[in-house]
């Protein structure tokens, strides 16, 4: 992420995340102090908070209708939260990355270990609460389960651009020979 993100709030104006609009009330570094319009007051991670509004507003430019996000709570329901909107894009490009190198199925433990090192994913897996048994590790592979849920549930937005195969118990993915052949 570029240092021009970092300066994308202003203090006093009015931005969005997933749980509504706000208004940033101060500024130090890297963390942002932000009020929602019911109140309630916050602390994050200005780079965070500058991933969501940016796809935010990528979204509001989109032509197609876009379906109604699931969110991905922590276990103890802290304000850190990331979307399926959020990560799986970043999930996208890491197969279709790894695709590219290997030509052959991406396994989830290389999405997971790829994911885990993507400067893009950092700021939604810094903000996961962590513990003994819920580590970066561990939220990495919980997104990858998702992705890889919704693909099974047929609502994946990536279903025609990636088949995929189970290896060692685990969904695997490349990207469709039509949709290579497409970019050709």
């Amino acid at each position: 992420m570029t240092q021009q993100s970092f300066q994308l709030f202003v203090v006093g104006e009015i931005y969005a995340d997933r749980l509504g609009e706000y208004k940033v009330i101060s500024l130090n570094g890297n963390r942002i102090v932000f009020e929602y319009t019911d109140g309630r007051r916050s602390e994050g991670d200005a780079k965070q908070k500058a991933l969501i509004y940016q796809n935010i507003l990528l979204e509001k430019k989109r032509p197609l209708q876009i379906t109604p996000r699931t969110s991905l709570r922590s276990y103890n329901n802290s304000i850190h939260a990331f979307t399926h909107d959020d990560v799986f894009p970043i999930i996208t490009k890491i197969i279709e990355r790894l695709h590219v190198e290997s030509r052959d199925y991406v396994t989830h433990d290389k999405i997971v270990n790829a994911l885990l090192k993507q400067p893009e994913a950092e700021p939604f897996l810094v903000g996961c609460p962590t513990d003994e048994s819920r580590t970066t590790a561990w939220w990495a592979h919980n997104m990858i389960a998702w992705f890889s849920k919704v693909f099974t549930d047929g609502r994946s937005d990536w279903i025609s651009r990636f088949e995929r195969n189970k290896i060692d118990g685990k969904w695997a993915y490349k990207v469709r020979e039509q949709v290579k052949n497409l970019g050709a």
